[in-house]
């Protein structure tokens, strides 16, 4: 699980698993709206994609909500003590959404960001 923002996690990253496992499952995350509210991400097909972009690195993507990714980003502070940002808590709301769909497996999110960036912003005014 890997945002897309520069692409350079999911398509580094994602390419070194799969030659080990054909099973591995490169999932990237963007946001749902070309209008979106969440830092460092890119909506791909709105946006001009960076020159290292390899659709063919990742399984599919996800589309997640700028509300849904702040949720996220609060959750993990209120309930484990993780200050992240909002790619942060998109990654792990995508996470959790493909692991609902698992009998077994595991799942991992990468983690891009802190909160600390963005503590003037609306995704730390309610707390």
């Amino acid at each position: 699980m890997g945002t897309l923002g520069t692409t350079g996690t999911v398509v580094g990253v994602g390419r070194r698993p799969r030659a080990f496992s054909p099973e591995v499952e490169v999932v990237a995350v963007e946001p749902d709206d070309p209008l979106h509210g969440i830092e460092g991400l890119k909506h791909i097909a709105t946006s001009i994609r960076p020159g290292i972009y390899d659709p063919t690195v990742h399984h599919r993507k996800l589309g997640v909500s700028t509300e849904a990714a702040y949720a996220m980003a609060r959750r993990l502070a209120r309930e484990e003590g993780m200050f992240v940002g909002a790619s942060t808590g998109a990654a792990v709301w995508a996470a959790l959404e493909v692991a609902r769909d698992l009998e077994e497996g595991l799942v991992v999110a990468l983690g891009p960001d802190g909160g600390d960036r963005y503590l003037s912003t609306a995704l730390w005014q309610d707390l």
